[in-house]
């Protein structure tokens, strides 16, 4: 009985294997070009003419084309180099540690930004607070020259 659920799991593996690069393809096309789907959260949208949303379809269909553009190019850059450099082996791991240093690169940058305004947010919301929990009313004197907080 084992050995049928350790067959299921090999099979598995092998299809999993065989269908990701696909499946991961094909629902990033699908994705970039669904970008332009505004149909919800735009209530009149379409029923305003001459209004400012009136040219906000044909912008997403441009910025739909440019990013599928894009991930078809890069896809085609890389394939390329892969396929070119395939029997050598040192070229096809240098290229490919050249993209993972450039990607952790990317990814060291926009975390450092984050921290960045995290780090702002947390400073400005401080002094906020700091300056909301001072009372405005201990420097105010009585009209007879007297501190009013005074007991």
């Amino acid at each position: 009985m084992r050995i049928k659920y350790f067959w299921e799991i090999i099979s598995g593996t092998f299809s999993f294997l065989f269908y990701s690069p696909a499946y991961l393809n094909l629902l990033n096309v699908y994705a970039l070009c669904r970008i332009d789907d505004i149909s919800w959260g735009t209530k009149g949208l379409d029923a305003e003419v001459g209004g400012k949303n009136a040219n906000l379809k044909d912008t997403w269909k441009i910025v739909k084309m440019i990013d599928v553009a894009k991930f078809f190019l890069w896809n085609v850059v890389l394939g390329t180099l892969f396929i070119v450099f395939d029997s050598y082996l040192i070229i096809k791991f240098f290229v490919t540690l050249i993209l993972l240093m450039l990607f952790t690169f990317i990814q060291v940058i926009k975390i450092i930004i984050g921290m960045c305004y995290i780090i702002k947010y947390k400073c400005i919301t401080a002094k906020k607070n700091k300056a909301d929990r001072e009372t405005p009313l201990a420097h105010i004197k009585d009209p007879n020259g007297e501190n009013p907080n005074d007991g």
